[in-house]
């Protein structure tokens, strides 16, 4: 005969288990998560990633070897000089770092843009990419190969008849597109310095009545001019950057 009762530990396991309250403990406060706020952390969040990303868009953009090396801190360029030959053809010789580079082309940009290309190359070589020390300067590095290897790529593609979307990129945030105020009581190489900043002045040994020439690079175009000295060179040059690109008048 079945009995008519059961003990207390039968009847304590027949009883469901809440298996949200089993390791909850009475005395620890419960914790509720405001929707609203991980919403605005999730906005804030993808925003950050959004500018970061077009930050790093502006710093890669497509750099000739030339533009690239004048962007290096550590690099020191000096003593270049470019001389036809018999043959048609143009030599041209830069000194970079205390090392002499030699390349020949068919014009002078070309010969230039050559020798550059091989200092560069040469200085990235020297670089240690994979090391841990100096993070920093080899992130830096790292993203002055990457706007040449662009580079380099768009010239591919432009040869082939193609039109690189990259090769016409909006400026770098670093720039500025409005004149500042009274530029025209400014020296031009202190209005090309807050137009452009970081541009760097080469100047160019072997001209004829001891003229002094400089050359420089901004926006891919290159600007060259002489003087009695190389203040004066350096002063012309700017004048020919400036009045080409942001239309000042400034006179020689």
């Amino acid at each position: 005969m079945s009995s008519a009762f059961c003990n207390k530990s039968e009847m304590e396991s027949e009883q469901p288990v809440d298996q949200e309250n089993l390791n909850l403990d009475k005395d620890e406060p419960i914790i509720e998560v405001d929707s609203k706020l991980s919403l605005k952390n999730n906005i804030l969040f993808k925003h950050k990633n959004q500018l970061e990303h077009s930050h790093l868009a502006k710093l890669i953009l497509p750099k000739d070897a030339l533009e690239v090396l004048q962007q290096c801190k550590d690099i020191n360029i000096s003593n270049v000089n470019i001389e036809g030959d018999a043959d048609g053809n143009f030599i041209a010789n830069v000194n970079v770092n205390s090392k002499q580079y030699t390349a020949k082309g068919h014009s002078k940009k070309e010969a230039k843009k050559l020798v550059c290309e091989l200092a560069f190359r040469d200085y990235i070589i020297s670089k240690d990419l994979s090391s841990d020390d100096e993070t920093s300067k080899m992130d830096v590095t790292i993203l002055h190969l990457a706007s040449f290897a662009i580079y380099k790529l768009c010239e591919e593609w432009n040869r082939d008849g193609y039109v690189a979307p990259l090769a016409e990129s909006s400026m770098p945030a670093s720039m500025c597109n409005k004149l500042p105020a009274k530029w025209e009581t400014m020296h031009p190489a202190s209005v090309l310095h807050v137009m452009r900043p970081g541009l760097k002045y080469i100047p160019i040994d072997g001209q004829p009545n001891g003229l002094q020439c400089m050359t420089i690079v901004v926006d891919n175009q290159e600007f060259i001019s002489y003087g009695r000295s190389k203040k004066i060179a350096r002063r012309n040059v700017a004048i020919a950057a400036c009045n080409a690109l942001f239309s000042t008048n400034f006179r020689n």
